[in-house]
């Protein structure tokens, strides 16, 4: 599965391969990341991955050995199903 991160300041995104829904990032792939929303030196327009906007996926840290490392997810869907019975 494919997770898209969106920059709508600069009108940028960047796609991450997430087995099963959830990308845990490398510092490679997180500084690749960053570099394609925002490669811009200084510039403070985006949050933990350089996203801004309205975004489909979960943004946060994450820690099993004592250091931060970002990972992304797919947001909830909440279907509503409505029908009759037969």
């Amino acid at each position: 599965m494919l997770l898209t991160i969106r920059n709508d300041f600069h009108g940028t995104e960047a796609k991450v391969r997430a087995p099963g829904g959830v990308a845990y990032l490398s510092r490679q792939i997180e500084r690749r990341v960053r570099r394609q929303l925002c490669g811009i030196a200084g510039c403070k327009c985006g949050g933990i991955l350089g996203e801004r906007g309205p975004q489909e996926v979960t943004i946060g840290f994450w820690s099993a050995t004592g250091a931060m490392q970002p990972f992304v997810k797919v947001e909830a869907l909440s279907l509503s199903i409505t029908g009759r019975a037969r």
